[in-house]
This record gives C-alpha cells, structure tokens and sequence, in this order.
C-alpha cells in the first residue's frame, strides 16, 4: 500500500512499477525487469469494458460460481446487476466492476492507482476487504496507491505500508507472520520487517460479522523484532472469517478459514 498527499509521488511511483523502458538519471533499478512486463500486471482500468451483461464477462474464461464470488467480493451483489450491462448501472458501480476484472485478470500482480477515490467510505472498507480476500486466494501481489486511506486500511490490511511526504522523505512500516497450525491452535511467528517501530500489534479472529476477537496484544516491536504468539480458535467454522494480526500503522495480515 502506496499512500501520501496529492503531489507527494505515488502515480509516479505507480508508473515506475509499470514502465519497461525508465529514462531518468534520478532512479537506480537493481535485479532483472521481465521483458513483456505487461503479461505479469494487471492495472485497473476503470475504462475497459465490453456492452455485455456483467456476469459474462467475468465468467467468461472460468467456472460462473467464481464469477458471482468475485462480484460479491467487490459489492456488487445483487442478482440483477448480474444480467446489467455496464452503461446500464451507476458510476460507483461500474467502479466496482473494474476491480472485478482486475480479481479475474489472472494475472500475478494487480495493480491500482487512487484506489476506490470515488467511492463512498463504507463502500470503500467493502471492495478494500473482497479484493484482499481474492488475492489472497488467488496468490496474487497487490499494490494499491491512495491519498485517503482511513476508511479501508484496517480491512485491507496490507503487509507493507509506504507513506511519502513532499521532499522525499519515505516512511515504510512492513511486517511478515509465519503460521503453523495443530488442530485448534494457531501459533504466529510475527516478523517486523521494516525500518520503524510497529505498535499495538495484536493477534485475534475475525468474525464473518466483522467483529474482531482479540487473544493477544503486543504494545511495541522495534524494527528487525519477532514475537512468538498463539490463537486458538475457539468459534464455529461458519462464524470463523480469518485469523488476523493488525497494528496501530494499519500494517497486517490475515489467513482466511479454508
């Protein structure tokens, strides 16, 4: 996650993460660049869209069962906007419809800038939450920019967090968490990986409701920190969303029941 004030350099950022060719003496790339870069990132496009009923395009290379899981996913959930065709329904929507074309690009990056800017907050934390779940269970790499972030950032919860300020100052909050589970018990290794200290981190289950159970709670991890913890799972499968870690900096990770 990729946020900041207008003008602080996120679209710039973005483009970088999106470019073959960088013509600019400023920036230094280590490591290879593929050389179709395209084939391996998806970018949301509010713009691409076809006069044809919303569930078909979405279904059209796969099962319709996944299809109506990733509209769900985005807030588009009413069976009659299955059948509606993109000029048929509202901005807002059709919002939503291209983030459910970014879950079923199939690709292994997706990429979106001023992420959910024209939606609503509530809206918001609901397409920040269905799109963390699809790629999740598609193993796919997200990386979102946005200048308002406090409506989605505790139901996105990504695992690194970069805040740009004007003059190019850099804060990034990053955290990994290793999980085994024996039968009901949870244990979480939990890795600060990041420069800056983590703070109320804490280690729960999160309810279908989206209510949040917490069973511990650490008050600081300094940078290069691990803490070892458990969660026992102590609900009803079909009241059981995920086990979560979240912290005060909106950093987090969250496995989904199977």
């Amino acid at each position: 996650m990729i946020s900041g004030a207008s003008g602080s350099g996120k679209s710039t950022l973005i483009r970088l993460l999106t470019t073959e060719f960088v013509n600019s003496d400023d920036v230094e790339i280590t490591g290879a660049i593929p050389d179709q870069i395209q084939d391996y990132i998806a970018i949301l496009d509010t713009q691409r869209y076809e006069s044809l009923p919303l569930i078909e395009q979405i279904a059209r290379a796969g099962d319709i069962r996944d299809a109506i899981e990733i509209l769900n996913s985005v807030g588009l959930s009413e069976a009659h906007l299955y059948i509606k065709r993109p000029e048929q329904i509202s901005d807002g929507q059709r919002y939503r419809f291209a983030v459910a074309q970014l879950c079923d690009s199939k690709k292994p990056v997706w990429i979106a800038d001023e992420f959910v800017s024209t939606l609503n907050p509530e809206m918001s934390a609901i397409v920040a939450r269905g799109l963390r779940k699809i790629a999740y269970k598609c193993g796919a790499t997200l990386i979102l920019s946005a200048s308002h972030i406090d409506s989605f950032l505790q139901t996105l919860l990504p695992n690194k967090f970069i805040m740009l300020s004007w003059g190019g100052e850099i804060a990034v909050y990053s955290l990994r968490v290793e999980i085994e589970q024996v039968e009901k018990i949870i244990s979480l290794v939990i890795n600060n990986n990041g420069g800056l200290p983590l703070t109320n981190v804490e280690a729960g289950l999160t309810l279908r409701d989206g209510s949040f159970r917490l069973q511990s709670t650490f008050s600081r991890m300094n940078p290069k920190a691990s803490v070892t913890t458990q969660v026992k799972i102590d609900v009803s499968a079909d009241k059981l969303y995920a086990v979560t870690v979240r912290t005060a900096e909106g950093v987090g990770d969250i496995f989904y029941r199977k």
